[in-house]
């Protein structure tokens, strides 16, 4: 199980690189991308639960860091279905 977290997770770290690679021959104008990120899970909805992991955690760490790199990188617009841990 943890492995097919992992491996979510690098397929998902590979993905943002892509997608903050800059563009060539794009303005910053043009180059300007809403983006998002649905964390999946939370508050009494914990999904899938291992002795060490639970999926909402995962996930909602895994979507902040996504965000945080977006936004440090400045040509995206970042937001997340949930931001904190609730039902949504």
């Amino acid at each position: 199980m943890m492995k097919q977290y992992i491996r979510h997770g690098a397929i998902a770290l590979a993905l943002l690189v892509i997608a903050l690679a800059p563009s060539p021959g794009m303005s910053a104008q043009q180059s300007r991308f809403m983006v998002l990120i649905d964390p999946a899970h939370g508050g009494e909805e914990t999904g899938v639960v291992s002795d060490k992991l639970r999926e909402k955690d995962f996930t909602m760490n895994l979507a902040l860091l996504i965000r945080q790199e977006a936004q440090q990188k400045g040509n995206f617009d970042v937001q997340l279905t949930r931001s904190e841990d609730r039902t949504v």
